[in-house]
């Protein structure tokens, strides 16, 4: 999230704890690495230089697709295979699907690669593969719209005195996108336009916006966050509890979409409340 503001929560990308597992994740790729080039006898394959953390605040790393796919029609599953299992499938993956590809068995990366290699997962014969056909959809691995369970009217009822603000959409650039991830974390995002960048120039900006983002820590101080997605009638919230060492909790709904502006009062409203219990 912007830097030009103070927020009155804890970000998680800037507590210790995150460094931890950054380090913690960094050794595991290291050796995976030198796994995978040891069974394949091949170089560096994740871009540990830049890691990234996804919506869900999952660690991500690069995958450099170095096969060739020109004449996937001619090999057979024992070629694709040992294609597959040589390069993987180019593109960002979380560091737990990597080590299902590299330890086995089969997974999304694997699926993704021989799908490139003119095969597909068998569909009555698990662990086997079949040339796919016309008629066969290639799975999404990645960008699956997110669940947002209905909420039940009577709950829905109760929360609507809790509500902090009515969502509101300032526009593109304008906007912050908030929701809780599959950890539990509330994720804040600032709506970009990715083609908000006309000229060269603009690139570095357009690059600011896509990093105005984050996920607010469970721990905070002196309390804890407890979150959940909730929705009626179309109409979409985040629901938050934020509870003391002795239970007494502030109860309150964010708006999931807001003007960029709002999220800083929104933070300093919560820990305000907070701190008169």
């Amino acid at each position: 999230m912007s830097n030009e503001q103070k927020l009155a929560l804890i970000v998680w990308e800037h507590t210790r704890e995150f460094q931890t597992l950054l380090k913690d994740v960094a050794k595991r790729v290291e050796k995976l690495e030198d796994l995978w080039a040891e069974k394949y006898n091949r170089g560096s394959w994740i871009s540990c230089s830049d890691p990234r953390v996804n919506d869900d605040g999952e660690f991500i790393f690069h995958l450099v697709d170095k096969g060739f796919q020109i004449w996937a029609d001619r090999l057979s599953i024992e070629e694709a295979l040992e294609a597959a299992l040589r390069y993987g499938d180019g593109g960002w993956w979380t560091l737990a699907e990597f080590e299902q590809f590299i330890n086995g068995p089969g997974g999304p990366i694997l699926e993704a690669a021989i799908w490139g290699y003119g095969f597909r997962p068998h569909k009555t014969k698990p662990g086997q593969w079949a040339r796919k056909g016309k008629e066969d959809e290639r799975k999404i691995f990645w960008g699956q719209a997110l669940e947002w369970p209905d909420t039940p009217e009577k709950e829905w009822n109760r929360l609507k005195p809790f509500w902090v603000l009515p969502n509101e959409w300032a526009g593109a650039d304008k906007t912050y996108g908030i929701r809780v991830n599959k950890q539990g974390r509330i994720y804040v995002c600032l709506v970009v336009n990715p083609f908000g960048a006309a000229r060269t120039e603009d690139l570095g900006e357009l690059s600011e916006r896509l990093r105005n983002r984050g996920h607010l820590a469970i721990k905070q101080d002196g309390f804890y966050l407890q979150a959940k997605n909730i929705q009626f009638g179309g109409e979409k919230g985040i629901h938050i509890l934020a509870i003391k060492p002795d239970e007494s909790c502030v109860e309150c709904v964010w708006p999931q979409r807001t003007p960029q502006p709002n999220i800083y009062p929104l933070a300093a409203n919560l820990v305000s409340k907070v701190k008169e219990l």
